[in-house]
């Protein structure tokens, strides 16, 4: 009996589960299925979220559920901003300036301004955070995805256009380095060696075997 009245506590404590609330209508808060039925959960996520307590979402889920809803993707995985993404008017749209990217040297390196050095900054240390909070880990594939899938709510895409794939590429071949080397790095000077490796291969994107060496070697020289 204490263990059921434990385990109630701990869902009615979920963060993630008080976020699912704010987007149900007043019928689906009586039938919370019926909200898994909008958006396009299967049963089993559902539940996990919203009986077992699960404190983190896949990708695809939040996709899904933002979809259905129009929530902010950032605010639904990390609790950060608001709710509900505002809504640019099409004449603020029509007077967007694109910024023309340049090449800068910071701490011997050069790097983009493609990138935004601080919101990148900011997806990893979240990231890092929303990790050491939750005692979890995530493959390098995952993270690296969710670090981007966060970068780009904080960027202005249409402002500061960039290669999300190549963004990609780099941020999972640095994770995945650190991995396997059994290294640690700072997430300033994590930052940077993403940028710095983007950067150094913008023209040839498709080099994947070359920009895993790249990072390879950095990470090794730097420990």
């Amino acid at each position: 009996m204490s263990s059921n009245k434990a385990k109630s506590n701990s869902e009615l404590e979920n963060p993630l589960k008080d976020r699912i609330k704010v987007l149900m209508t007043p019928d689906e808060l009586e039938k919370p299925y019926s909200f898994a039925t909008r958006v396009g959960l299967s049963k089993g996520t559902f539940t996990g979220i919203w009986v077992e307590g699960r404190k983190s979402f896949h990708q695809t889920t939040v996709e899904k559920i933002c979809k259905a809803t129009g929530a902010n993707p950032g605010w639904l995985v990390t609790g950060i901003g608001e709710p509900f993404t505002d809504v640019v008017p099409v004449v603020q749209q029509e007077q967007t300036t694109l910024v023309e990217p340049q090449i800068i040297e910071e701490e011997g390196l050069k790097i983009t301004t493609a990138i935004d050095k601080a919101m990148l900054q900011t997806a990893l240390e979240t990231t890092e955070k929303k990790l050491r909070e939750q005692h979890l880990t995530m493959q390098p594939k995952p993270k690296a995805e969710f670090i981007l899938m966060l970068y780009e709510i904080l960027i202005d895409q249409e402002k500061q256009p960039y290669n999300k794939q190549l963004l990609n590429d780099v941020i999972y071949e640095v994770e995945e380095c650190l991995e396997r080397l059994h290294k640690m790095m700072l997430v300033d000077k994590k930052t940077l060696l993403i940028i710095a490796i983007y950067t150094l291969y913008s023209v040839n994107s498709q080099d994947k075997d070359g920009i895993r060496q790249t990072v390879t070697d950095i990470i090794r020289k730097a420990a």
